[in-house]
């Protein structure tokens, strides 16, 4: 399929496309999502003795909290960017060695946390006047991390970089976020529930948190790539390779 320049998004595709990206490397990326984001989870909930749902909210907030919060932060601004140079690299035709891949993603960690934390910052300061504002700031740079990973256009750059790629294609970005949030909930919410309402549900928890956590990072990744890549493809043109073809 070729992409002419100025052409729409597709929504579905970007979701097919993520989900695609996200089953081709599903054992190295749900590794990493695992040793970087569900498992300090996990060992902080270990170490507590498995509290349950009900324990944990009455528990007041200590080391035992926000050391694994620091972890896991640690690890998303280490395993994100690695992540994104790895889909990157294959869609350019390399071969990525995961290795390589995540010292690239420790040398951008400084870059990737200076990234989310204005793209935040400055989401933050339109939800302050109304929630629209913000909700068009959030969606004008909800691409300035795979651009700062595959562009190295730096932090700035990378925020001016996915304004001009999200332009045009706002609206449909909002509704595609919108039916990830939708899904998540509809999967999520009774999961949760018959955990929360357990009696003695501390390690079923423990292991549903890890195992919701170590898939959000992979999946994270995957979907902003696709979006990336799509947004890149539709606004600038590319030939007649979809990702099937690229990743196959």
């Amino acid at each position: 399929m070729a992409y002419g320049v100025g052409e729409k998004i597709g929504i579905g595709r970007v979701l097919s496309n993520g989900f695609l990206l996200l089953r081709q490397n599903a054992v190295p990326f749900l590794i990493l999502g695992f040793v970087f984001y569900g498992f300090p989870g996990l060992a902080a909930a270990a170490v507590r003795g498995f509290p349950t749902a009900t324990q944990q909210l009455q528990a007041s907030f200590g080391a035992a909290y926000f050391v694994p919060l620091l972890l896991t932060l640690v690890g998303s601004l280490v395993a994100l960017p690695a992540m994104l140079r790895f889909l990157g690299e294959k869609r350019a035709g390399e071969t990525p060695e995961l290795g390589g891949m995540l010292l690239e993603g420790l040398k951008l960690a400084p870059a990737t946390f200076a990234v989310l934390l204005l793209h935040l910052l400055a989401s933050m300061v339109g939800w302050l006047f109304l929630l629209v504002p913000g909700i068009i700031i959030y969606i004008m740079f909800c691409v300035s991390l795979p651009v700062l990973t595959e562009e190295r256009a730096g932090v700035t750059g990378s925020l001016k970089r996915s304004r001009e790629l999200t332009k045009g294609s706002r609206w449909r970005i909002f509704l595609l976020l919108l039916i990830g949030w939708l899904v998540l909930m509809v999967i999520s919410a009774p999961i949760y529930a018959a955990v929360f309402l357990s009696p003695d549900s501390g390690v079923l928890n423990a292991l549903i948190s890890a195992a919701a956590n170590t898939i959000f990072l992979p999946l994270s990744a995957t979907m902003l790539a696709s979006l990336y890549f799509e947004l890149k493809d539709v606004r600038e043109g590319a030939g007649t390779e979809t990702l099937a073809e690229i990743f196959a």
